[in-house]
């Protein structure tokens, strides 16, 4: 039984150090696709101005736009002008933690 328990431990540690190669290159192709923000900026800015004085069939698409504005700060926002991989995911972890404890951030403080 102690051989398999080694070979689990060996095991555990290859597959971390296989997650920590890759997260730089996950983080790398994730930033990438954060382009799509702007892309829901672009087209809510093109809805503006195309229905400038009934603006309120751009809705939906401020709608979009705040949302996708929500989730990029959620993962991007407040990192510095170095971040990596890591420092992003214990943004994640404290975020994480911070929500267990008191419940979303910005409903104010959950009540016991």
């Amino acid at each position: 039984m102690p051989e398999a328990e080694s070979r689990n431990i060996i095991e555990k540690f290859f597959t971390s150090v296989g997650a920590i190669l890759d997260a730089p290159t996950t983080w790398v192709r994730d930033k990438l696709i954060v382009k799509y923000y702007q892309f829901y900026v672009k087209r809510f800015e093109d809805c503006v101005m195309y229905e400038s004085p009934d603006a309120e069939k751009c809705t939906p698409l401020y709608r979009q736009y705040e949302e996708a504005a929500t989730n990029w700060f959620i993962k991007y926002g407040d990192l510095g002008a170095y971040h990596n991989a890591k420092t992003a995911y214990m943004k994640q972890k404290h975020r994480l933690i911070w929500e267990r404890r008191h419940g979303p951030v910005g409903c104010g403080v959950k009540s016991n």
